[in-house]
């Protein structure tokens, strides 16, 4: 299996959330608006926010990242608010 990447930044909200809403296991913190949210309201914010994805497009995982400037440093965080972990699609033999 060849794995293919959706990048937040390179997306749009109406196609983020639709994939989105297929990975039962994520939730608001997963979403869109919400990641925009912390990316607008805070400043120096790398966001590097990623869904995963099969050969045929199935959403397998969605892993919100976050790189925080703060002076000399930098932290994985959404301006100092702690990331949502990643949400990973449970599959069950049919």
């Amino acid at each position: 299996m060849n794995l293919k990447y959706l990048y937040y930044n390179d997306s749009s909200k109406e196609e983020w959330d639709k994939l989105l809403y297929k990975i039962k296991e994520a939730n608001y913190r997963h979403s869109w608006g919400m990641i925009n949210f912390y990316c607008k309201f805070m400043q120096d914010i790398d966001n590097r926010s990623f869904i995963c994805l099969s050969d045929d497009n199935i959403p397998l995982a969605v892993v919100p990242i976050g790189i925080t400037k703060k002076g000399n440093e930098y932290e994985f965080s959404f301006g100092g608010n702690l990331l949502a972990s990643p949400a990973i699609s449970v599959f069950h033999p049919s």
